[in-house]
């Protein structure tokens, strides 16, 4: 556990840590308290007497955490990496969660909020939140926690705000010794221990005096109080509230309203703090001599005091405000109270001193819901808690998808080059993060995003700069490979740096699956063309891997013959959506500006088809800008042509639903994801070369013209007969539930993982 941030030992939420540490010490959990360096040194002969282990930080740890944050959480992970912790748990989202931040990956990180650190309110000045700097790290802090505690519901609004999302948020509220406060006590005999008189009515607040708890309220209620003529005698307790005294003197209260600074922790059996009894025997014994509990709060997390007044059988009166109504329900088990109205909670306790039967009712009710919140049902929700991370931790598989150009899919307002490669690797990774026994991410390049991104269940790292020189680009990546630590790589598509990828996977003993994306990735039919140093290196890419799939029989035919090694077959997958009932009126063309995916041959076609519409959605590749110009001009200067340079992804779908004839023109492809896509939209396929598997003929889904035009010419006129289009758009959607179904293609990489 990570804690113990300031100097100080004795705030509530020192004193929640002692307690929730020894109680899961007490149940056999092996706990370590980690505190800051000055913390330890300021508190050392009191840190000696838990039972457990408190270890210090390095030194000058707060000086440390302002000016370098980021060597305290190598430090921290330094410290996981020693020692290999099962869990962190760490108190307060700002500084200990933003330091501890750097775990995220590599072991579960639970954050306990605890209010300043979520909570703000420009008027009372309160809250951490109100520096930006500090509320953008509260927010990085709890977006790499696994799970966020909140006490309360309100609690866990503030976290929503942050961008926590509902599925890492949970609610366990402070704990308290139910039965400390519950035993039957002689409330006479008590009052005269502690000197409170017998005759009037008692009220209690507990509490450090602070602009939040509204404090400067009391002398105004007091004074309604007096004025109707109510025997009563307020005490209220804490630090700070000596600082009333001159108002109660001046509005005439000194002999009904009282303060009292400070209260002893200590039990009376025992001269040494047990913060297990925190607080003492006395408070305890103030609660018991008590008639009401009165709160008038201005803005709570949870606010303990009330559940302890609950538990000690108090009627209990607090503001109408956040924290206080998660814990209190109006008219059942207390009574609420709007936070600025003086006149009101005069009233309530006016009602309450003179209704013994309601009285009585709420405090039945108030000591079944503190029941809720005994120490006992806390701690088993968070063994409850600390069991599901650790046992997801070994049983989920991390799995990494490498790919720099996928994400501008992601973001239609990006016009980045990306390939079906790409695609498929963002499907299949899509699909696992559906998955609860895998937690996915990507290593993408950089598009001047965040560092770090969430989308659809992915965790998106930004790790490749493609700006920056060779050395440069493999320090990053190596950083980025490092920190996401997974189980699991997959990698596609030839680059000059997938050699290094494949090098670090097996220096860090990590599973590389390779993942080959064109047939002349398995023959070497380009390397002497283009992409040479891309290819130079693809029998160390291959020999590195620790599984290479292939898209098709030609790919593991040549691949096998060329690398000596077994390979697998997985074909590429595609999610399977209800067909669209969309009017077919476009002959399509999709892809890159390629030389090799001959772009000129779909205009050929549209020129000797005047009468039909065709649409070319045609995206610039990285070179070739005079052909690619050369290109939009020809096709934008043909009536019949409409020129898309760029749709985005999310929006493809529309255009395969509208074809009535998928064109493609490239002397060679893999399996191309715009084959599966016409499949699902019921679109016939016709191409001039590319058959993988020789499928379009076996399953007839469309036809294919072996490269000769010809035979081209006449497949598209056969396809314009609505009957054959129809047939093989049918033969195409049944080919495709059956071979390419995205959820069976997970299942056969899940074999491999």
């Amino acid at each position: 556990m990570l804690g113990g941030w300031k100097k100080s030992i004795g705030g509530g939420r020192e004193v929640f840590t002692y307690n929730l540490l020894d109680r899961l010490k007490s149940r056999g959990h092996t706990v370590v308290l980690y505190v800051s360096f000055e913390s330890y040194t300021s508190n050392k002969a009191f840190y000696k007497t838990l039972p457990y282990e408190v270890r210090p930080l390095f030194v000058f740890t707060l000086v440390a955490g302002r000016i370098m944050p980021s060597l305290l959480m190598n430090y921290i992970c330094g410290l996981q990496q020693k020692h290999s912790y099962d869990l962190w748990q760490v108190i307060g989202s700002y500084a200990a969660g933003y330091i501890a931040s750097g775990l995220s990956g590599e072991v579960p990180l639970v954050i306990k909020t605890h209010g300043e650190d979520i909570q703000k309110d420009a008027g009372l000045r309160y809250g951490k939140r109100l520096d930006p700097r500090i509320e953008g790290r509260i927010a990085y802090a709890l977006s790499k926690a696994d799970k966020v505690i909140g006490y309360t519901k309100s609690a866990l609004d503030c976290c929503r705000e942050l961008g926590v999302p509902d599925d890492k948020l949970v609610e366990i509220p402070i704990g308290v010794d139910y039965e400390r406060f519950n035993n039957a006590a002689e409330k006479a005999a008590l009052r005269e221990k502690r000197g409170l008189p017998a005759d009037r009515v008692v009220l209690l607040t507990v509490g450090r005096n602070h602009p939040k708890k509204n404090y400067a309220i009391i002398p105004q209620v007091a004074k309604v109080l007096k004025e109707k003529g109510l025997k009563f005698y307020w005490l209220i307790v804490g630090r700070g509230t000596g600082m009333l005294g001159e108002q109660i003197v001046r509005e005439g209260l000194a002999d009904m309203v009282h303060t009292k600074e400070e209260v002893s922790a200590l039990a009376s059996s025992d001269r040494r703090v047990d913060w297990r009894y925190v607080p003492g025997d006395e408070l305890v014994d103030l609660y018991k001599c008590a008639d009401m509990f009165v709160f008038p709060s201005l803005l709570e997390t949870q606010g303990a005091v009330l559940v302890e007044a609950m538990a000690a059988g108090l009627a209990v009166v607090a503001s109408n405000v956040a924290g206080c109504r998660d814990v209190l329900t109006q008219g059942k088990d207390g009574m609420l109270v709007g936070p600025r109205d003086a006149q009101g909670f005069a009233d309530v306790v006016l009602c309450l001193a003179s209704d013994r039967n309601l009285r009585q009712r709420l405090v039945s009710e108030a000591k079944k819901r503190a029941r809720e919140y005994d120490w006992h049902s806390v701690i088993d929700k968070y063994e409850e808690l600390y069991a599901g991370l650790v046992h997801k931790k070994t049983a989920v598989k991390k799995i990494c998808f490498i790919a720099p150009k996928a994400y501008p899919i992601f973001c239609s307002n990006l016009k980045s080059k990306f390939g079906g490669a790409e695609v498929q690797l963002l499907l299949l990774a899509k699909e696992c993060a559906k998955e609860a026994a895998l937690q996915v991410s990507m290593l993408v390049g950089d598009y001047r995003q965040q560092p770090v991104e969430y989308r659809e269940g992915i965790e998106l790292i930004r790790a490749v700069y493609f700006k920056k020189n060779i050395f440069s680009q493999i320090y990053y990546f190596y950083r980025a490979f490092k920190k996401v630590d997974a189980d699991v790589y997959v990698h596609t598509s030839l680059t000059p740096f997938s050699w290094v990828f494949m090098l670090y996977a097996k220096l860090r003993r990590k599973k590389m699956i390779y993942r080959v994306s064109h047939n002349a990735e398995a023959d070497g039919g380009r390397s002497k063309k283009d992409g040479f140093f891309k290819y130079l290196f693809a029998p160390l890419v291959f020999s590195l891997a620790d599984e290479i799939i292939v898209q098709n029989e030609y790919q593991k035919f040549a691949l096998e013959a060329t690398a000596k090694r077994k390979v697998r077959l997985i074909k590429t997958g595609y999610p399977i959506p209800a067909p669209a009932p969309v009017k077919k009126d476009i002959v399509l063309w999709v892809s890159r500006h390629e030389t090799w995916k001959n772009p000129d041959l779909f205009l050929r076609l549209a020129q000797e088809f005047p009468e039909q519409k065709f649409v070319m959605i045609c995206q610039r590749s990285l070179g070739g800008l005079g052909r690619f110009q050369a290109t939009v001009k020809k096709a934008r200067g043909m009536r019949n042509v409409e020129f898309i340079g760029y749709v985005p992804f999310a929006r493809i779908e529309t255009y395969f639903a509208r074809a009535k004839i998928f064109v493609n023109t490239s002397r060679q492809e893999g399996f191309p994801n715009t084959f599966i896509q016409s499949c699902v939209a019921q679109t016939p396929i016709l191409s001039f070369a590319v058959n993988p598997d020789n499928f379009l003929t076996a399953y007839r889904c469309g036809i294919c013209a072996e490269g000769g035009w010809g035979k081209f010419r006449e497949g598209f006129i056969e396809l314009l007969n609505e009957g054959r289009a129809r047939e093989c758009g049918e033969n195409g959607r049944r080919y495709a539930q059956e071979y390419h179904n995205i959820k069976n293609i997970v299942e056969e990489y899940k074999k491999l993982f």
